[in-house]
């Protein structure tokens, strides 16, 4: 029988015998079998060779790190061999095979439609620490990334049981029960003052209104102390009606009341900080009906990856305008390149009203965000996205929130868990619609041979199209034939440009992004001048 406990620091239990990295019986586990071991049991599906020497083995070669990851595979093997299925090009955690994984059943016990009180509160007793507490592998950015996301997944749904188990045992007046539930939950979130409200009204109906009006103290002396903020209206008038005794142990608030679904007495009207429609649109129909049933099904995070210019910010433009009646509590726009996560998130405060200002680093103004955003609905799009580890503070939405993020690299959706959709170029006839919704139908359809010419030259990138496009229409004169001829140049592609918007920048902030090794193979790949080739 293999045990595995990931609630805090990684434990190995085989044979009913504690098995820490320096105990077993021949030869130790590295950490890096440890952290293969802990992926693939947590993941539960077979994964390629290829991509577990990337996770993790980031830093080197390939052949180097697939020949590392035969030698970690081999120590497997000799300890744990029959809880694993090991393939010539995978390999898969045997979930067959009686092995206990303390996330997968807390996962599935709270994962049930109709989970019963005693389940929810069994999962939230394995939650003992942090997933993986104080376990730290080098040069694995991309194992790195995959254990902090999960890290921050698990604690939320270890969160909102607590909150649960608060309203049942409220409900079915367990008045001790719900107390030490959300006692716990305030030890993992103590800024929550969803919970201070939650725990005020626990101990009014259990008798203890003394500990109620000291628990509000305590509720006060945190915000302050941690986000620089004074308790909301909503908390200060729970306070008020404990001091003058309007509720009684007798009153049994409903899981509404508890939950703090109330309207705030100040209406602030819902943020839109989604940029203003472009005027030229077309085609994308069956991105923007995937995209938004998705976003609607509550999709928790989904990202768009496509090379620059290709209309990814323009698709989530679209998308964040159509959608804005679903999210009734606003839509939050991020330039994830060009704005520091600090600034972006002191935005996003002053938006419903709240000044971090107070807030120096992005911790705490994340985790203020958060308390925020616990009960809203909200829309967050996170545009041009190019590393991990600089949007994680803007992560922030609640259960009830959707994010949409855009990035030129697949790593960094892969990185997130996110449900991605490759953006590519247009199809040839709306490269068309294109150049007709800006030029005109009269001035194409004059010169349709020179128009498609024009399409395929620029392989239907949007981006290069609206430039070419817009030059036209400011020279009304100029042939569409004769455009076509300099756009044979090559040269003369790149350089197009108009106002802000240029093919070569946009390349460029690709080219950048590639480590001197990447710069010079892709340099090379020039030799074949487009033409097709094999590995």
């Amino acid at each position: 029988m293999l045990t595995l406990k990931l609630f805090g620091r990684p434990t190995f239990i085989l044979d009913d015998q504690i098995n820490n990295p320096n105990l077993f019986r021949q030869k130790p586990l590295s950490q890096k079998a440890q952290a293969l071991i802990v992926y693939l049991a947590v993941t539960r599906q077979p994964v390629s060779r290829e991509a577990l020497a990337g996770l993790l083995w980031s830093d080197i070669h390939e052949d180097r790190a697939r020949g590392n990851l035969r030698v970690q595979l081999s120590s497997i093997r000799q300890h744990l061999d029959p809880h694993f299925d090991i393939q010539r090009r995978s390999v898969a955690f045997d979930t067959m095979g009686g092995a206990q994984v303390d996330v997968i059943t807390f996962e599935e016990n709270l994962n049930r439609p109709d989970a019963t009180l005693e389940q929810i509160a069994a999962a939230v007793a394995l939650y003992e620490d942090d997933f993986l507490a104080d376990f730290n592998l080098r040069g694995a950015d991309l194992f790195a990334e995959w254990q902090l996301a999960q890290r921050e997944r698990l604690r939320q749904m270890a969160l909102d049981g607590l909150h649960k188990l608060g309203v049942s045992y409220t409900e079915t007046q367990q008045y001790e029960l719900g107390i030490s539930a959300i006692r716990r939950l305030l030890t993992l979130e103590p800024w929550l003052e969803k919970g201070h409200r939650q725990l005020m009204r626990l101990l009014v109906l259990n008798g203890q209104r003394s500990a109620a009006l000291a628990q509000y103290d305590l509720c006060r002396q945190v915000l302050d102390e941690e986000l620089g903020v004074d308790p909301s209206s909503e908390t200060a008038d729970l306070h008020m009606q404990i001091l003058n005794d309007e509720i009684g142990t007798d009153d049994a608030p409903s899981a509404m009341a508890l939950t703090g679904l109330t309207v705030n007495p100040v209406a602030i009207p819902p943020p839109f900080q989604a940029p203003q429609l472009t005027q030229h649109f077309v085609g994308r129909q069956a991105e923007i009906d995937q995209l938004t049933g998705q976003i609607s099904g509550q999709v928790g995070l989904i990202g768009l990856v496509g090379m620059g210019g290709i209309g990814k910010t323009t698709l989530a433009t679209r998308l964040a305008h159509g959608l804005k009646d679903d999210f009734p509590d606003g839509v939050l726009w991020a330039d994830a390149a060009n704005s520091e996560p600090l600034d972006i998130l002191g935005s996003w405060g002053t938006a419903y009203g709240y000044d971090f200002s107070g807030l120096g680093d992005v911790n705490n103004r994340a985790a203020a965000v958060r308390g925020v955003l616990a009960e809203k609905r909200c829309l967050i799009v996170l545009d041009d996205v190019a590393q991990v580890s600089r949007i994680r503070p803007l992560m922030a939405g609640g259960e009830q929130c959707a994010t949409l993020l855009t990035t030129r690299n697949l790593d960094v959706a892969t990185g997130l868990e996110a449900t991605h959709l490759p953006v590519g170029e247009l199809p040839s006839d709306e490269g068309i619609a294109l150049l007709t919704d800006i030029l005109g139908e009269e001035r194409v359809a004059a010169e349709p041979d020179a128009a498609a010419e024009i399409c395929t030259l620029l392989q239907n990138l949007p981006l290069a199209l609206e430039i070419v496009a817009k030059r036209l229409k400011s020279r009304q004169r100029r042939k569409l034939g004769d455009m076509a001829k300099r756009l044979a140049d090559m040269q003369h592609r790149l350089g197009l440009e108009i106002s802000d918007h240029a093919v070569r920048a946009s390349f460029e902030v690709s080219w950048s992004a590639l480590d001197g090794s990447l710069k010079e193979t892709f340099a090379h790949l020039a030799t074949f001048d487009g033409l097709p080739f094999t590995a």
